[in-house]
């Protein structure tokens, strides 16, 4: 589950034509900048909290679209040296840090844990035979 959204990211990380140059160059990569900026946090996260969360607040929106921004700079093509992609990293480096403070217990974001589980595993196995219900002796006729 992503903590941020295209809308969100168009607000708190990339302008909106920065993204859209990103989705026509590599179809998906925004969304999936964000799933694994997510997933990211979650390793932080789940040092703290019980996963998913139900809800949550800007700040962990805008540290998943900190740390989206700077890995979608290759996809770009941004000059690593250029101004726009130093404060892309830094921001993303400010994020993996505020992340680390969460966990850390040093910053208390606003969040409700306990939300639907989410790609939990489920247990199939066939029908009962009806074995339960006999003891070893009665089967051997001992």
């Amino acid at each position: 589950m992503a903590y941020a959204t295209r809308t969100d990211f168009e607000q708190l990380g990339l302008p909106p034509d920065a993204l859209n140059a990103l989705d026509m160059r590599v179809p998906g990569s925004v969304a999936r900048a964000l799933d694994a900026a997510s997933t990211l946090a979650d390793g932080y996260l789940r040092a703290r909290y019980v996963l998913p969360l139900a809800s949550w607040s800007d700040d962990l929106r805008q540290a998943v679209c900190g740390v989206a921004a700077s890995s979608l700079l290759v996809t770009l093509g941004l000059d690593p040296e250029s101004p726009t992609a130093t404060l892309i990293r830094e921001r993303s480096k400010e994020a993996r840090r505020w992340l680390e403070m969460v966990a850390a217990k040093k910053i208390h974001p606003t969040v409700t844990e306990g939300g639907p589980p989410v790609d939990g595993a489920e247990v199939l196995s066939p029908p009962a035979r009806g074995w339960d219900d006999v003891s070893i002796d009665e089967t051997r006729g001992w």
